[in-house]
């Protein structure tokens, strides 16, 4: 089952596994929908961006920008990341949120961030290059990584988000995710769009490793019983990660 919203997609998942006694499998990042006969299928956002600040954290780079769609989720995503940070001994020095619509608001916050990013750079304690933390659909982050490379922000700033970063971000460009080792390994991304598919992106990959994941499961038989003990010992590795 795909993801709709939080409402929908339980509803549904939960009365087709009553109706119909089946296993049911969700990509939805739900975990009250993980109960008997429902498994969810998913990485978390906060988990990985509080994954990548830990780590560039432990690294010393204690300034952070936030860059993200304006929109309910990312505005709590937002309050939420932010003060992970600071829990941490990490300043936030701003978070600016676009449109992802409007290619003038993309702008004048890709600009703001860009200022900011000369102020952190100018002090003379900071040792480190400031951390742009980015977010949106491929769509969004198409549009805000020209807008990156205009106003020079992979040359003095640290550019890190999710695994859709991946899929929009040139090749010059250094940029820091959370994703899986088999990726780099493998490029599958490169592969997959010189192919007759049209749009790549995690959720992508997130489909072809749950492919992989039910073959797996499945060998040997199609009981529920048989399906849910070879889920709880499998140990797997895909192109989104573990």
């Amino acid at each position: 089952i795909t993801y709709y919203s939080t409402e929908v997609t339980e509803m549904f998942a939960k009365s087709l596994a009553e109706w119909y006694q089946i296993s049911m499998i969700t990509l939805a990042n739900i975990p009250v929908l993980s109960v008997k006969n429902i498994f969810v299928f998913g990485h978390a956002p906060l988990v990985r961006y509080e994954f990548l600040t830990s780590t560039l954290l432990a690294k010393n780079y204690k300034n952070y920008i936030l860059l993200l769609p304006d929109t309910k989720y990312y505005h709590t995503f937002g309050t939420v990341l932010s003060q992970v940070i600071k829990d941490n001994d990490g300043v936030v020095a701003t978070i600016e949120y676009y449109n992802g619509e409007d290619n003038n608001h993309i702008e004048n916050a890709i600009k703001n961030v860009a200022d900011n990013v000369d102020n952190i750079n100018e002090m003379d304690l900071n040792l480190t290059h400031p951390v742009v933390i980015v977010a949106g659909t491929v769509s969004e982050l198409s549009k805000v990584f020209n807008y990156f490379d205009i106003y020079n922000l992979p040359k003095k700033s640290i550019i890190a988000g999710d695994a859709n970063i991946n899929f929009v971000a040139s090749r010059n460009i250094d940029i820091l995710f959370a994703g899986s080792k088999k990726n780099i390994k493998t490029d599958i991304s490169s592969k997959i769009l010189k192919s007759d598919v049209r749009f790549y992106d995690f959720s992508s990959e997130m489909g072809y490793d749950l492919g992989n994941v039910i073959s797996i499961a499945t060998s040997g038989g199609y009981e529920q019983k048989h399906f849910a003990d070879n889920l709880a010992k499998l140990s797997f590795e895909g192109f989104s990660g573990k």
